[in-house]
């Protein structure tokens, strides 16, 4: 991808239209500069070496700073970046503060002197190499230094003096003159407020101390989703976890009464606004909602691994497909809410025999429509156009956390922007109805479900009319007359060509009618199930 190609920055700009101007401005300009040549998935993966102190490779692995993801490398040879280290080391003494340029990835290796944590040893002290590429040096740079506000160009020029390379060094490589590295290093030196390179060399090093911390995350862990349901979930709600058989652990809610008619609910990424406004309802029609959490939602890491191309999507069908044959004997009714509607006429697809009757709930198919030109469509057009862009999703899921969702009044800001269409769902988000304001659940929960949310931007933006032309179970879609999204029209147009798809129109709600009518609509779910 090129920074001139007009149809990509236009697009990006649309999706960016939800945030506040200035802000807008700077998150697409960070998204296209940051989006490289030949459209590679922007990558902040660190791999690492830990050597023992005579230079003898001990073991390596693979971490994400976003996600908290690492995956061990047993084998040197299977990493080419780290075979590259372990043959340095066999050659060369390794010494602390090394910087080694890598001839594979463009960055350099840093060694530092790393005790390894043990229980049952005494700790011996070794070495840890660290591959610093540009991008991860970026993340960590925007971490401790945003209000500094360098440029793209700026940010390059601090990175290559921790690197090692001189201004004339850099300008060579850049094909820009040394006094333009030099004014570049000069701005940075100011807004970082360090008055020699020395000074900015330390500060620099210091900062990238964090990235060793970024190594040493475990594979699994409840603590994000134990304190997300505690903080948020309020009632009677229940957390359980069940191993598959393929080896993963499959982490579940459940909600209702104990003993009431078990509904299988897919959840996509606003299903609170569901189970916030259920608990009284599932009572009153006996219904026990059980919700297999994704993969990529409220973990202490997620798997990124699994985010390529679709793969998650693939692995969580899968995961479904073995939870619901593990856990019951037959054929199951299944809700699915929002985004989690793909993965239910996916779940059709692959293994119809598991599924009795699918209600579908306020399904966002993210048309265009020419004649609308509200936020929500500049939006969602805007990432339907970008679509076919390799990793674009991911980027700019990662871009709205940085620059929107990690701020509580912009957090605030876009959600009113997203849904302002619906007067309905305003007084929803802004706790008129329902349970209570959604801005601290939405913000906590975007935090740590990155990877599932663009997952699910992905599904959303494939192709809706194929998808429900292959359901062959019985199907209600279940819809708003104000959903702000995807008008009732457009859904008639969608569902009218299979006979097993039924629509039904609710006569009030828009786009989150489950929070703003819970009463109506678990009646109209229980009617539907009993069809």
């Amino acid at each position: 991808m090129k920074t001139n190609d007009a149809f990509f920055e236009e697009n990006v700009r649309d999706v960016f239209s939800l945030v506040p101007t200035d802000v807008a401005l700077s998150a697409s300009r960070e998204v296209i500069a940051r989006y490289e040549d030949g459209a590679r998935p922007i990558s902040s993966a660190v791999i690492w070496c830990d050597f023992r102190s005579d230079g003898k490779f001990l073991r390596a692995g693979v971490s994400d700073v976003g996600t908290m993801e690492t995956r061990s490398v047993l084998s040197a040879e299977a990493e080419p970046v780290v075979q590259e280290i372990v043959t340095y080391a066999e050659n060369h003494r390794l010494q602390a503060g090394m910087l080694t340029p890598s001839d594979l990835n463009g960055g350099f290796h840093w060694c530092i002197p790393y005790t390894p944590p043990t229980q049952n040893a005494k700790p011996k002290a070794g070495f840890r190499t660290l591959l610093i590429t540009e991008n991860l040096f970026r993340e960590v740079f925007d971490l401790f230094n945003s209000a500094g506000k360098l440029t793209p160009a700026e940010k390059r020029c601090v990175y290559q003096l921790v690197s090692g390379l001189r201004p004339t060094h850099a300008a060579e490589v850049d094909e820009v003159s040394v006094e333009t590295k030099r004014s570049h290093l000069k701005r940075a030196m100011n807004k970082l407020h360090c008055s020699s390179q020395s000074e900015l060399m330390r500060m620099m090093i210091s900062q990238m101390i964090h990235v060793i911390y970024l190594c040493e995350s475990e594979t699994s862990g409840n603590k994000v989703i134990e304190a997300f349901t505690m903080d948020h979930l309020h009632g009677s709600i229940r957390l359980l976890s069940q191993r598959l058989p393929n080896g993963r652990l499959q982490r579940v809610w459940e909600m209702g009464p104990a003993n009431g008619k078990p509904l299988l609910l897919l959840h996509g990424v606003l299903f609170p606004f569901l189970l916030l406004n259920a608990q009284e309802q599932l009572e009153r029609i006996g219904i026990r909602l059980v919700i297999p959490v994704r993969q990529g939602y409220l973990e202490d890491q997620t798997k990124t691994n699994s985010f390529d191309e679709g793969n998650l999507v693939e692995q969580t069908l899968e995961d479904l497909e073995e939870f619901v044959r593990l856990t019951w004997n037959g054929a199951i009714d299944v809700l699915c809410h929002s985004s989690g509607s793909f993965l239910g006429m996916y779940l059709t697809q692959r293994c119809p025999d598991l599924i009795s009757r699918l209600v579908a709930v306020s399904v966002n198919l993210a048309q265009e429509n020419p004649e609308e030109r509200t936020y929500a469509a500049s939006f969602f057009s805007g990432i339907r156009k970008l679509s076919n862009r390799t990793g674009i999703h991911d980027a700019l899921v990662r871009q709205f956390q940085k620059t929107t969702f990690s701020n509580a009044a912009a957090t605030r800001f876009v959600l009113r922007r997203l849904f302002r269409e619906s007067p309905t769902d305003l007084e929803v988000l802004n706790g008129v109805l329902g349970a209570g304001e959604a801005f601290d659940w939405y913000q906590a929960m975007y935090a740590s479900s990155m990877t599932g949310i663009a997952s699910d931007f992905r599904m959303v933006y494939s192709d809706p009319g194929e998808a429900i032309s292959k359901i062959s179970v019985p199907t209600f879609f279940l819809h708003g007359p104000d959903d702000g999204f995807t008008s009732p029209d457009l859904m008639e147009e969608y569902t009218s060509g299979n006979e097993n798809v039924y629509l039904k129109v609710l006569p009030v709600g828009g786009h989150l009618v489950a929070a703003s009518h819970p009463e109506l609509f678990w009646t109209e779910v229980d009617a539907l199930l009993r069809n």
